[in-house]
């Protein structure tokens, strides 16, 4: 698997390249360093070129042109399915990451721990590198306000229509929430078993479910979050535990 980094200060790119070439060379991981850049438009020009997915290690506040983010954004043009993690020195920048929603695999702080953190954050992408036909079979491209994004459906556990819009809000695992552009019923196609209808309003991701309140007609999640049962989709959803 290639890496390429990106970061404008020159010495900081080299220290950069020169940690994550000891940790890949000291943990015997199969990738490879196959760029170095300080302007964010070579590497654009080289990934153009690429079929396969890479790894991508981004300053935050990359450039004078456009900052990590956006070269983020651009970099998910040509390979979608990347894993892009970013480097910064200030903590505020990871709410900008996430607002931006470029589906950064990780976001560490320059710092003492920086090391120990790439060192994790490589063998993470390696393990979802090496198994990627089953990561790539749980990602779904879907489209928000800011633009495309990918969504690894295992960390979707309820969807339901938003109340001011005519889209979706996904309510996703570590409490976060996204409005995309889909209706519940075209998203209902592109889902897969693990997934059913709980009322006409809402689909739920069965990995999530605790149990099943049979006399009060709701689902118990495992976050402790109670979810309505309609009647027409009862026996369905018993079912579904049943097999489970």
């Amino acid at each position: 698997m290639k890496v390429y980094l990106c970061e404008e200060n020159r010495s900081c790119l080299e220290r950069t390249k020169q940690k994550v070439e000891q940790i890949l060379c000291s943990e015997g991981i199969d990738m490879e360093i196959a760029g170095a850049y300080t302007e964010p438009e070579k590497l654009l020009k080289k990934i153009r070129q690429e079929s396969e997915s890479a790894l991508y290690i981004l300053d935050a506040g990359v450039g004078k042109s456009y900052d990590g983010i956006e070269l983020a954004s651009r970099i998910r043009r040509y390979d979608a399915r990347g894993f892009i993690v970013f480097l910064s020195s200030h903590t505020d920048m990871a709410v900008s990451v996430l607002k931006r929603q470029v589906e950064a695999i990780d976001f560490i702080v320059k710092g003492e721990r920086e090391e120990e953190e790439l060192r994790n954050c490589i063998h993470t992408v390696m393990e979802r590198y090496t198994s990627k036909s089953n990561y790539y079979e749980k990602l779904l491209n879907l489209h928000t306000e800011e633009g495309v994004v990918w969504l690894d459906l295992r960390t979707l556990v309820y969807a339901v229509p938003s109340q001011k819009t005519r889209w979706l809000w996904l309510h996703l695992d570590r409490e976060e929430e996204r409005e995309v552009r889909q209706t519940l019923k075209g998203l209902m196609e592109l889902l897969d078993g693990d997934f059913r209808y709980c009322h006409r309003g809402c689909v739920v991701n069965m990995a999530y479910v605790k149990a099943f309140d049979e006399k009060n007609n709701y689902l118990i999640l495992k976050s402790g979050e109670k979810l309505e049962v309609s009647v027409r989709c009862r026996k369905n959803f018993q079912e579904k535990r049943k097999r489970r």
